[in-house]
C-alpha cells in the first residue's frame, strides 16, 4: 500500500512539474511568405506586412531583427525565417492584426 502511495505521489508531482514549467514555446517558421514592406509609425522602423487573401481585415505585421533599409516602403517581397509573438500590448491595435518577430534567414524583392 505505502508503495503505490509513493509511486502515486511521484506520478502527480510529476504531472505538476511538466504542467508548471515555464518554457517559451519554439518559434515557427515561416517560408517563402509574400508580403510587403512598410513604415510603422510606433515602431518607427520598416516592418513586412502580410495581408491573408480576400480579407480586409486580416494582418500578419514581422517585426525583423535585422534592419530593411536597403529596401523601400511599398515593395513586394519573398521572406523565410523563424518567428515568435511580439507583445504589441504597448501599441495600437486593430482588429484582425497579428504581430510577431522575425528572425530573417533571407529576404529578396520581387520582380
Amino acid at each position: 500500500m505505502v508503495r503505490i502511495l509513493s509511486h502515486s505521489l511521484i506520478f502527480i508531482l510529476s504531472i505538476c512539474a511538466i504542467a508548471c514549467s515555464d518554457e517559451q514555446p519554439s518559434p515557427d517558421v515561416v517560408l517563402n511568405q509574400e508580403g510587403s514592406i512598410n513604415y510603422h509609425d510606433e515602431l518607427e522602423s520598416l516592418i513586412i506586412v502580410v495581408s491573408i487573401p480576400g480579407s480586409y481585415d486580416s494582418q500578419d505585421i514581422y517585426i525583423p531583427n535585422t534592419d530593411l533599409s536597403s529596401f523601400q516602403e511599398g515593395q513586394s517581397v519573398i521572406f523565410s525565417g523563424n518567428i515568435s509573438p511580439y507583445n504589441s500590448q504597448a501599441l495600437k491595435v486593430f482588429v484582425g492584426q497579428q504581430f510577431y518577430h522575425i528572425s530573417l534567414s533571407e529576404i529578396k524583392l520581387i520582380n
